[in-house]
């Protein structure tokens, strides 16, 4: 069988390489093939003679994205198997970050267009993926699994004549039998969407989040508009204050402490990285519910300096795409909580953008 051929290939990459094996807690793949290329791995991308066009692999992030790029073939040097194939240990994941059009076509050579062993594959970001291959589109073995959450909005899932839906916090995981039949597969923007290319007069809208965060960015004439908007969790807990222990030769306490707010490093953070080419202005505010009115929260930059409720961000010209212009704001909360509160909505962050 197809699969059998493709999982002795991996195992015997694996036994040729174990140079690069990650170690039994980690969860990025233990390799990464791709057309065209030798081997992505989790230090270094590996190509032969050519580049791999549109194909980048973030190993800090374990993120492999694909931008504009276009697959006709197999693996080189691959006995007519998959155009990507994954090879994990048990729980191994991979984020597969789609920018612009992406299309992998079969030429009547390829079984799979991915392929994965035991890892779980996610696609994600804003772009849209085409692909298609004489057996099925996704492969698997062991526990492997794919599934597309995208970033901020719809996405739409089309096969088999169907359109599914998957948004950030509804993904949508391909069932086994999806995973053994469906030979052709469009993963796009919801036509529901607001449309990336408006040419009246919006800036970018605001963006809120309860729990979860949502940006939508536009165009406006010759500017174009597009800012990533990176959450922390913005779970708090609320520690109330302690009485120590009673000291029977002073009469009171000791070791007393006082009421605090703490969260996970991160989850009070929300960082701005503007892609636009026009300078941007952001008013970051926090804004408790009614029934928390006590509790208010202030900001401070990525360096620990308090900051009025603005941020700034330069215009990303003659910046690299993966540097750009970057800002960032953490929440630090005060007030108190109810006992017994547990997962309560106390309030909301909001930002909102307005040009420079």
């Amino acid at each position: 069988m197809k699969i059998k051929n493709l999982l002795s290939i991996f195992t015997a990459a694996a036994l040729s390489l174990t140079i690069y094996c990650v170690s039994a807690e980690d969860v990025t793949p233990d390799y990464i093939y791709v057309y065209n290329s030798d081997m992505l791995v989790t230090s270094e991308l590996r190509t032969g003679a050519d580049e791999v066009t549109g194909i980048s692999y973030d190993s800090s992030a374990n993120i492999l994205t694909l931008k504009d790029c276009e697959i006709s073939e197999p693996i080189s040097g691959f006995e007519a198997m998959c155009a990507i194939g994954v090879m994990g240990s048990e729980n191994s994941s991979l984020t597969v970050n789609l920018v612009g059009d992406n299309k992998i076509t079969d030429n009547g050579a390829m079984d799979y267009a991915v392929f994965t062993d035991n890892c779980n594959i996610t696609f994600t970001g804003e772009g849209s993926l085409d692909v298609s291959a004489a057996t099925a589109v996704f492969g698997t073995s062991g526990s492997g699994s794919f599934k597309v959450a995208p970033t901020s909005e719809n996405i739409e899932i089309t096969f088999d004549g169907a359109v599914k839906t998957a948004s950030a916090d509804s993904p949508y995981t391909f069932t086994a039998d999806e995973l053994d039949s469906v030979k052709s597969i469009k993963i796009t923007k919801s036509s529901s969407s607001v449309n990336d290319d408006i040419t009246d007069a919006a800036l970018p809208s605001d963006a809120g989040k309860d729990v979860t965060a949502t940006y939508q960015s536009g165009t406006k004439s010759g500017t174009v508009y597009s800012v990533d908007i990176t959450w922390g969790s913005l779970e708090y807990t609320y520690t109330d204050k302690g009485e120590g222990s009673w000291d029977t030769s002073k009469h009171q306490y000791t070791g007393t402490t006082e009421a605090s707010w703490s969260c996970e490093s991160g989850a009070d953070k929300v960082t701005l990285k503007n892609h636009s080419n026009a300078d941007l202005n952001v008013s970051v505010d926090f804004t408790p519910s009614l029934e928390y009115s006590n509790i208010s929260g202030s900001f401070t930059d990525g360096s620990g300096n308090r900051i009025n409720g603005k941020l700034s961000l330069a215009n990303a010209e003659n910046t690299a795409y993966d540097d750009p212009p970057t800002a960032s704001a953490q929440l630090a909360l005060s007030g108190t909580l109810e006992k017994n509160a547990k997962n309560q909505k106390i309030g909301k962050v909001t930002l909102k953008f307005s040009k420079a």
